[in-house]
């Protein structure tokens, strides 16, 4: 199986030369550019060592701003214990349903095999592996045809994660700053957008438990709207420029920007090692240390409250 512990990094950008231009020091991917999630540099770190070993699933809002990466980086700051060992595939537009044909040897890209050992070789080891739809389908009604197939796909991956001895992780994304263009009349507005894929992540997750499988989510989306409400409470529009909630967004007002990527990182790692993002100290491009001092708070602060919630 390949995979590789990622280095001390600031975040990185993945482009290539006709990519959007660099974004506060990262490069902006365009959601349909899809690296290739096996390219990335090795480490010369032993896996034996990690203390977790995690595997990413998803699309650009993982990719963007090398979010496995920048999660590594930020929990190399703790000293007292071994990196994560963590790999990824993620490909622009791509949803778990497509995963899942992948992982099933229908689909167009065969790598999630190897990582998931779902074919021949026999199974693969992870801690956990995070599952991380596309930006929209959460929140659609329950009968649509999409969200639908992401249900069933969602239910249908964690018995493979179960398989390698892992615990699934929904990564819960967030709405766009003033709902979807696309989707007026289901997503006029941030915060119905935001609520809509939260009730959708928590009924995956409900899903993969009711299924006898092990999962936890991961609030991203919940500190995006906990940056939203800071403004709000301070008296500023969280859509104006300079606020802590635009910062999060990219040119696109849909993927992650620096800080948007750095949070993620946060509660990721407070979901995944059970640190508390306090004590993270990793600098990242794009990112000034006010911003990442009121993130991580945020991601400390929304990681709790999803602990203190029922299980899915």
């Amino acid at each position: 199986m390949r995979a590789w512990c990622f280095a001390v990094l600031a975040a990185i950008g993945c482009g290539k030369s006709s990519d959007p231009p660099a974004l506060g020091g990262t490069t902006w991917l365009d959601a349909s550019t899809a690296p290739d999630s096996g390219s990335a540099d090795a480490a010369s770190e032993d896996a034996s060592t990690a203390v977790e070993r995690t595997l990413f699933i998803g699309n650009s809002f993982t990719y963007v701003n090398d979010l496995p990466g920048t999660y590594v980086a930020l929990s190399k700051t703790i000293a007292v214990r071994p990196s994560p060992f963590v790999d990824s595939v993620a490909y622009g537009g791509y949803t778990l349903a497509q995963h899942l044909a992948d992982a099933q040897g229908t689909g167009s890209n065969p790598r999630v095999v190897t990582l998931l050992g779902t074919g021949d070789a026999g199974r693969a080891t992870w801690s956990h592996v995070v599952l991380q739809e596309q930006s929209e389908i959460p929140g659609f009604a329950t009968n649509n045809p999409e969200r639908v197939a992401s249900m069933s796909a969602t239910v249908a991956l964690s018995a493979y994660v179960a398989a390698t001895g892992a615990t699934s992780v929904m990564y819960m994304t967030w709405g766009f700053p003033t709902g979807d263009p696309a989707n007026p009349t289901l997503y006029p507005d941030y915060l119905t957008m935001q609520r809509l894929l939260e009730d959708g992540y928590r009924a995956m997750a409900h899903a993969i438990a009711t299924a006898g499988r092990s999962v936890v989510i991961a609030p991203v989306g919940l500190a995006f709207q906990a940056a939203y409400q800071r403004d709000v409470a301070g008296g500023r529009n969280p859509n104006a420029a300079g606020s802590l909630f635009a910062s999060l967004y990219g040119p696109d007002a849909k993927h992650p920007a620096p800080p948007g990527t750095y949070v993620a990182a946060c509660v990721m790692a407070a979901t995944i090692e059970g640190v508390d993002p306090t004590s993270l100290s990793a600098t990242v491009a794009g990112v000034d240390a006010a911003t990442a001092s009121a993130l991580q708070v945020i991601a400390r602060d929304v990681v709790a409250a999803e602990r203190a919630r029922p299980p899915p």
